[in-house]
């Protein structure tokens, strides 16, 4: 992850003909591009499964918000993340996120008729899928066992 924000970091200055102008390297724009593009798209997959291998925090914090627990809540919780996953799985494909990741893409296509909302929802709905996908490996790899470290509890 370090080094995907790096590359990010890095690239993103390279490319930034307003913040760093003294720095020109001459031949290094498509490249930068092309490694801020992969950066990026890698980031959101990875900082995704790490939010999702950590998800089960934020699920015991909401379990402590009622006194008992509930079957219901369980459930009705279980089918809004399984909706967005699935928004997100249709947003992935729509928004072609897997040729941006084995960079097939060059540029990132946006239709600026359609506003910046329903962009952002669609990465946000990536996001919750890939952070979905985290969770439950976590928690398949902790029934199987898989899952244990030695010294976690």
């Amino acid at each position: 992850m370090l080094i995907l924000i790096m590359g990010s970091m890095i690239s993103g200055i390279l490319l930034s003909n307003h913040i760093f102008k003294w720095i020109k390297i001459s031949g290094t724009y498509i490249t930068a591009r092309q490694i801020h593009m992969f950066c990026a798209y890698w980031g959101l997959v990875v900082m995704s499964l790490h939010l999702g291998f950590h998800w089960n925090i934020a699920v015991a914090m909401a379990g402590r918000l009622w006194e008992y627990p509930s079957v219901i809540r369980t459930w009705a919780a279980r089918s809004v993340a399984t909706t967005i996953a699935g928004y997100g799985l249709y947003a992935f494909y729509r928004r072609q996120i897997g040729d941006y990741l084995i960079m097939r893409m060059h540029f990132v296509f946006y239709d600026y008729e359609k506003g910046i909302f329903p962009f952002q929802l669609d990465y946000l709905a990536v996001m919750m899928l890939i952070a979905f996908i985290g969770y439950y490996s976590g928690v398949f790899l902790k029934k199987t066992g898989k899952g244990k470290r030695k010294g976690s509890y």
